[in-house]
């Protein structure tokens, strides 16, 4: 069975850009409120309700931020 291909702004580049808008708000909220090198990829994870790994393909290594 084909199926047509989704274009670019198909539901799931909508859902994948919410994530990581999510994930970069909430990144962002932590490094304010607690300082950046007290913040986890683990604990931002957490606080966004996603997963560490899909954390970090969004901010890549942490590292670079500073």
């Amino acid at each position: 069975m084909n199926h047509p291909q989704l274009p670019a702004s198909g539901l799931r580049y909508v859902a994948r850009d919410a994530v990581r808008e999510k994930v970069a708000d909430v990144a962002l909220d932590l490094f304010v409120e607690h300082g950046f090198d007290e913040v986890t990829i683990a604990k931002i994870a957490e606080s966004a309700g996603s997963s560490p790994a899909v954390c970090i393909v969004i901010l890549r290594p942490k590292k670079i931020w500073s």
